[in-house]
């Protein structure tokens, strides 16, 4: 994978994985210095995936979004 990454994507640039399986191609994009966009229908690879640093960290960022908003209501209702 690292040398179709290097040969087909300049760094700071993005990685289309249609077929994501276990998200090595992310993970090996994210170590070169690429962005990458991972697409996999099967939930058990899916879940393979959410170990993995790059998927993580948008995990966690959505999750922190969530929380700002909620902080944002401060428990009123309109």
């Amino acid at each position: 994978m690292k040398p179709c990454i290097l040969a087909g994507c300049p760094p700071q640039e993005t990685v289309l994985d249609p077929f994501a399986g276990t998200g090595m191609v992310g993970h090996v994009a994210e170590k070169l210095n690429r962005n990458a966009i991972l697409i996999e229908l099967n939930p058990v690879y899916v879940e393979m995936q959410k170990g993995r640093n790059a998927i993580k960290s948008v995990l966690d960022a959505g999750a922190a979004e969530k929380k700002q908003a909620d902080k944002k209501n401060d428990g009123w209702l309109f």
